[in-house]
């Protein structure tokens, strides 16, 4: 957090920072010494894991805004990054690959989330990424609160 506050701060002595807009993502969180644990999630449902490891960072600044840091709690996955993005940029943006709507739809019922070990793709020949069946989540609105996190057991194609 120190070096993005000391990245914004640059951008701020070189004049760029109104005039840019700011996002800033991560793709999940850290057991990793000096981690972020926010002691604010609630572990009332006895679920085999730990939020904080999946609770990703997004920062966002937009066009021309410069006043001081606040927090939003709305519900907003990294997955909302390329909606926040192309905001006011683009009509209608597609994903290039897939040709889906870039905006993000129905996350109010839930987002799914699979909290796997870690699997190196670089030491592996095989490069496919799996997930089991017990290892899905869904999880909706305040992510803090338990009620909020369900087990997601996903059946694999041709199960």
């Amino acid at each position: 957090m120190i070096k993005i506050a000391d990245f914004l701060n640059y951008l701020r002595e070189h004049e760029c920072y109104d005039n840019t807009r700011i996002i800033i993502t991560s793709d999940h969180g850290s057991s990793a010494p000096g981690a972020m644990y926010t002691k604010h999630f609630e572990y009332t449902d006895n679920l085999p894991i730990v939020k904080e490891l999946v609770q990703a960072v997004l920062l966002y600044k937009d066009f021309n805004q410069n006043e001081n840091v606040k927090t939003d709690m709305t519900f907003m996955p990294n997955a909302d990054t390329p909606s926040l993005a192309l905001k006011d940029i683009a009509d209608n943006p597609k994903n290039p690959f897939t040709e889906n709507d870039i905006f993000v739809i129905n996350k109010d019922d839930y987002v799914k989330i699979a909290f796997a070990p870690m699997q190196s793709l670089r030491t592996r020949d095989d490069k496919k990424y799996t997930v089991k069946d017990n290892e899905w989540f869904t999880v909706k609105d305040n992510i803090f609160e338990s009620k909020n996190w369900t087990y997601s057991f996903i059946k694999n194609e041709g199960e």
